[in-house]
C-alpha cells in the first residue's frame, strides 16, 4: 500500500494549512477555551468550501473525499484545533442520513434549516440557493 499523498492533496494539504498559520494562528488559545460556536469561522471555512466539501457537486458540494476532509481538517487542526471542530462536526453532520436524501428539495431544505439560524445558507451551500424545481 502506498500511503504517501498525491500531487493534488499535497497541494491542497499545504494550502488549508497556509490558511490556518496566517488566518487562526492568533487566536487559537482564546478560541481553544471559548463555549460558543465558532460561527465567524464557520463562515470563513464555507466560503472556501470546506463545509461542504465531501457533499457531491450534483447537490451543491464541492464533492471532496473523505481523505480530502480529513487532509483539511488535520491541517487546522495543527494550528487551531478548535476551529478543526467546526469541519469536524460537518463532515459527521453530511454522514448523517439526512444529507443523503435523494431529492434537491430535501437536501435544500436540509441546508436551509441548518444554517438559517445564522444566515449562513448561501455560504455553505450556494448552487442549492439557485436550484429551482
Amino acid at each position: 500500500m502506498d500511503f504517501e499523498l498525491t500531487q493534488d492533496q499535497q497541494i491542497f494539504y499545504d494550502s488549508v494549512k497556509r490558511f490556518a498559520v496566517n488566518e487562526l494562528g492568533d487566536g487559537a488559545v482564546d478560541r481553544a477555551n471559548s463555549d460558543g460556536y465558532l460561527w465567524d469561522i464557520a463562515a470563513r471555512f464555507a466560503e472556501m468550501g470546506l463545509l461542504g466539501i465531501t457533499i457531491p457537486e450534483s447537490k451543491g458540494g464541492i464533492g471532496g473525499s473523505l481523505t480530502d476532509a480529513v487532509l483539511a481538517i488535520q491541517a487546522i487542526a495543527e494550528v487551531c484545533p478548535r476551529s478543526a471542530d467546526v469541519v469536524q462536526a460537518e463532515i459527521l453532520a453530511q454522514s448523517a442520513p439526512l444529507p443523503n436524501m435523494q431529492t434537491p428539495i430535501s437536501w435544500r431544505g436540509f441546508c436551509l434549516i441548518f444554517w438559517l439560524a445564522k444566515g449562513l445558507c448561501r455560504l455553505a451551500c450556494p448552487n442549492l440557493m439557485l436550484a429551482r424545481q
